[in-house]
């Protein structure tokens, strides 16, 4: 059993630890539960518990990388944009954290292939047989015990399910108004 510091998008200046039974890089994404709401936090370094503690540890309800997603060196700074500006390390970490792949409770997903699914996907291809869309808020329910945001986003990649994000005010696309010279040069003798 292992215990780490996990930093999450809040201004929560106190360390949060959590527990896991297999290994976490720093950097990962893992999905915890904070006052009974589920958050994507970034694991950080290892902690040890004093046994003098005497505190309950909530689990990490899933891993979604088993590897970094952040160089260690943006993890440092990180650290230091925290300490200089007087914020949280998760807020400092989310900043740089690229929205897609901070994934969405509210996206809808909808299974594409009809071949036989991959044993790994079996599950999931079970809960969406019906071919509606369904939410991965009520997805995480029905599958509990599922690592079901980690098998999405792969599955997701192999084209096996189809997932509607709902945009933030981050991803709106841009309008971008520009002139072009015309070329052709008018006759000033006209």
């Amino acid at each position: 059993m292992s215990y780490y510091i996990v930093h999450l998008p809040l201004e929560i200046k106190k360390d949060l630890v959590y527990f896991s039974p297999e290994r976490v890089p720093e950097a990962a994404r893992v999905l915890v539960n904070l006052a009974g709401k589920l958050y994507l936090g970034l694991c950080g370094h290892e902690y040890k518990p004093s046994a003098a503690d005497n505190i309950t540890y909530k689990p990490i309800e899933e891993i979604l990388d088993s590897e970094p997603i952040l160089p260690r060196d943006l993890v440092n700074l990180a650290n230091w944009l925290a300490d200089y500006y007087h914020c949280s390390v998760g807020k400092a970490l989310f900043a740089m954290l690229p929205s897609r792949l901070q994934p969405d409770i509210d996206a809808g997903v909808t299974w594409n292939s009809d071949a036989v699914p991959p044993a790994e996907y079996s599950r999931l291809a079970q809960a969406l047989q019906d071919g509606q869309e369904h939410k991965l808020s009520e997805l995480r329910q029905a599958l509990s015990g599922y690592p079901l945001y980690s098998k999405v986003e792969t599955a997701e990649q192999l084209g096996l399910v189809s997932v509607k994000h709902k945009l933030s005010h981050k991803d709106k696309p841009r309008v971008v108004n520009y002139l072009v010279r015309n070329p052709q040069t008018a006759d000033a003798s006209a």
